[in-house]
Formats: structure tokens, C-alpha cells, sequence
């Protein structure tokens, strides 16, 4: 089956390395602002491939009679088992952080702020509650509504590593800034929460694992369709947004060990 990657919305960097990637790859490539983009281009059976801006993507989608890329809750980090996110990590709405006695800023007087909503008004990075509310002064009651936010204690992040995975594999993993060592061991450290019993949800996403003064911490998640593909190999990347636009089976949500186990207890109950 041939393949179209649609890159939906505006020219980004991440886009362009994608696009010469899959041209490489033998893949049709378009832009996509409208369904007629791709009906003109009479792909047929051709799976596509999309990628780009979540704001549009629901209705390209839509148009184009594909399901939705899955996507990743913007609190995902926040319901993970602790042993996994170390540090204190919050993800709440900015209008919140806007009130000086919010207790989030009783705790720490100081937090690495960063937007994780598609559009931000300010620079990521550590602030005061004065200094913060210098950065959004320009945003209406409305805009910080809508406004999500990611928060952690001002702790040192040493070394950050991206990885892609998908169906609980890592596809790719790469040193992101910081340095460059320390693959292995975020390696391990990623596929131990890949592997957990407790985490029931792992879509095809990008993950940021930082080292820290606490031990090793899951830092960002991203959807897969819409995340900054950093130093990973474009080509492996190209493969998670293949294998994220194929509906799930109905299969146990379980990781593959505790699966597999499962199922050999049913072959042997049967007799």
C-alpha cells in the first residue's frame, strides 16, 4: 500500500525534515489546509500519514474520513505512577497560577514554567510569581483560561533524552541537550515504565527522560502526529505516525510480559 504524509498547517522545521525524509522513503508528500488537498492528488487506497497542528487536525480528519491520530492527555505525566515522575511535576490551567495565594507558589517560590498548550505567549524557563505574572500580563481572562501549563520545582535538569515509542516499544531514543551520555541507562529507566502493570495507557507519543538531582524523571510527553522530532532518526519517527493512524486492536491494554502471562494462564486453564 502506498503512503501519504499530510502535514497539516503551517511550515514548521519538524515538517520539512519529515517531508524529505518520506520523499526519500517513496512516500507522497502534501500540504494540508482543506480535504480537496488530498482528493486532488486521487491517492486512491494510499494510507495517510498525518502530521502537524492540532488545531486543525479534527476536522482535516474529518473531511478526509480517517480516524484522528490518538492523542496524549495533557495531564498524562500527572497520572503516572510516582516512581516514574520524582520531581514535582504539576500540569493545571495558567489562570490559576495567577493568583498569589495559589498555593502552588506556597510551595516553591520559584517553578520551571512551560506551556503545553499548542500556542504560547512567553518563554519557558524558572519564575517567580511576580516574574510570571510580568510574562502573561498581555492575556485576557479568556487566554489564560485556555492556557495549559506544566510546572516543576526549580531542580537541574542535567540532560534530557527524546524517544519515540509506540505499542510500548522504543523506536527511538536520542540525546536531546544537555550532553550527550547516558542513553543506556534512560533507556532502561523508559522501558521499566513501558513495561509497568500500573501504567494502563501508552498511545504512540515522544517522551523527554531528564536526569535530575532525584534520579532519573519522565519530563514531557507529546502525541506522536504533533511532536518536535529533536535528534531522533526522522525515518524511525515516520513509522510511529504510520503505526498511530491504525486503529487498536481489541487487545488487553496490559504490557507485553504481563500479556503474555495472561494468555498462557487461559491456554493452561482450558487444559
Amino acid at each position: 500500500m502506498s503512503k501519504v504524509l499530510a502535514l497539516v498547517g503551517p511550515y514548521t522545521e519538524d515538517g520539512q525534515i519529515l517531508r524529505e525524509s518520506a520523499e526519500g522513503a517513496g512516500w507522497k508528500v502534501e500540504r494540508v489546509n482543506s480535504a480537496d488537498s488530498l482528493k486532488r492528488l486521487n491517492v486512491g487506497n494510499a494510507q495517510i500519514v498525518p502530521y502537524g497542528d492540532p488545531r486543525a487536525m479534527p476536522g482535516i480528519c474529518s473531511q478526509l474520513g480517517i480516524p484522528e491520530p490518538e492523542s496524549v492527555p495533557l495531564v498524562y505525566l500527572d497520572t503516572v505512577p510516582r516512581d516514574f515522575v520524582p520531581i514535582d511535576l504539576r500540569t493545571m490551567l495558567a489562570t490559576y497560577m495567577t493568583f498569589e495565594d495559589f498555593p502552588f507558589w506556597q510551595e516553591h517560590q520559584k517553578w520551571h514554567i512551560e506551556s503545553v498548550s499548542v500556542k504560547s505567549c512567553f518563554h519557558a524557563g524558572e519564575y517567580t510569581y511576580e516574574e510570571f505574572k510580568e510574562a502573561v500580563k498581555d492575556l485576557g481572562p479568556n487566554d489564560l483560561c485556555q492556557l495549559m501549563l506544566r510546572a516543576w520545582e526549580p531542580i537541574p535538569v542535567r540532560k534530557v533524552h527524546r524517544a519515540f515509542v509506540c505499542h510500548r516499544r522504543i523506536e527511538s531514543i536520542q540525546p536531546l541537550y544537555y550532553g550527550d551520555g547516558g542513553k543506556k541507562k534512560a533507556r532502561r529507566f523508559l522501558e521499566s515504565f513501558l513495561t509497568d502493570h500500573r501504567v494502563k495507557n501508552v498511545p504512540p507519543m515522544a517522551v523527554d527522560v531528564g536526569f535530575t538531582a532525584k534520579g532519573l524523571t519522565l519530563l514531557r510527553t507529546y502525541a506522536a502526529w504533533h511532536a518536535p522530532v529533536g535528534t531522533c532518526e526522522p525515518e524511525t519517527v515516520l513509522e510511529v505516525l504510520r503505526q498511530s493512524t491504525i486503529p487498536p486492536r481489541r487487545t488487553s491494554t496490559c504490557p507485553p510480559k504481563v500479556a503474555r502471562h495472561k494468555a498462557l494462564a487461559k491456554v493452561a486453564a482450558r487444559g
